[in-house]
This record gives C-alpha cells, structure tokens and sequence, in this order.
C-alpha cells in the first residue's frame, strides 16, 4: 500500500513537472540561493576521483607552474624597474 502511495506521488510528480503545473519552489539543498553559489564557488577537488582525469591533473598542474612562474617573472621585473628608475 506505501510502496503503491509512493510510486502514485511520484508519478503525480512527473505530470506535474510535465505539464507545467510545477510547485515553484524545486530546492535540492535548504538555504538561499547565495548558499548554494557560495558553496560551490570553489569546490575541493582532492575530495572526488576522477576516472580516466589524469590528462586533467596535469593540465591542471601546468596552469598552476605557468601562473607562478609568471607572476614570479612580473613581480621581479616590476621590482628591477622601480631600482632602475630611482637611480
């Protein structure tokens, strides 16, 4: 009888969703919508496996030795430049 009762709701749920007669309100997560952007604003990737991502680890890796050997690079240029034009 429950399983019959459970099965009819969410049946009534696909129709509705269907037929456009949807509840407005289809929050997966409790809170604001702002919670929701905050929390997966930056996600922690070590916390999940990625199957076959290796190709996108190293990706990931090389960005990340680009970015600081650029600004490495720029922030001793900017530092050469600033003794250069004080002398």
């Amino acid at each position: 009888m429950a399983a019959e009762a459970a099965a009819k709701n969410g049946l009534d749920r696909v129709d509705e969703l269907l037929s456009g007669k949807a509840r407005k309100d289809h929050r997966d997560i409790p809170g604001p919508v702002s919670l929701f952007w905050w929390l997966s604003l930056s996600p922690v990737w070590e916390r999940y496996k990625a199957v076959g991502g290796e190709a996108w680890a190293a990706e990931r890796w090389q960005l990340r030795t680009r970015k600081l050997i650029l600004s490495v690079v720029m922030l001793s240029t900017s530092v050469i430049a600033c003794k250069l034009l004080t002398w």
